[in-house]
């Protein structure tokens, strides 16, 4: 009995072990990569997404997100921009064919297998919302609507 129940905490306790303490991460396979790719996080926190653990943190006055594969391998990288980082001429589009909408944030997100990069930029009004997706030549299409 008594092993069963030291059985049961070991359990547990690797099925919480992914874990942030200030800018240190441990407990999942990518944690050493991260600590040396992000030095500088703060206020790190971790999530398992499906089969991926995201790293949520801020690095200088970044917000930023990183997703790591079950392997440890850094899949994607993001970070909240700017609607002036948007490549050129799409923020002004935006503006005039969204003109009643909130934009609620705006993020460069880096898939690292071909390193491309791709832009979303969140809409709002009256309880509806949209992403739009913009890619590197400025043209605007809708990813998601709510």
């Amino acid at each position: 009995m008594k092993r069963f129940f030291i059985t049961s905490a070991l359990i547990i306790s690797l099925a919480t072990s992914v874990m942030a303490n200030g800018n240190k991460v441990y407990g999942f396979t990518g944690a050493n990569a991260f600590s040396k790719a992000f030095p500088e996080a703060t206020n790190v926190t971790v999530k398992t997404v499906d089969q991926l653990t995201k790293i949520s943190f801020t690095s200088g006055n970044q917000n930023m997100e990183v997703y790591y594969s079950t392997e440890g391998e850094m899949v994607a990288q993001s970070r909240h921009i700017k609607l002036s980082e948007l490549p050129a001429g799409s923020s002004e589009t935006i503006s005039k064919e969204y003109g009643g909408w909130t934009i609620t944030e705006a993020i460069e997100f880096t898939d690292e297998a071909d390193n491309s990069v791709h832009y979303y930029v969140g809409l709002g009004i009256n309880n509806k919302s949209m992403i739009l997706e913009v890619n590197k030549n400025g043209e605007i299409s809708t990813f998601k609507k709510k």
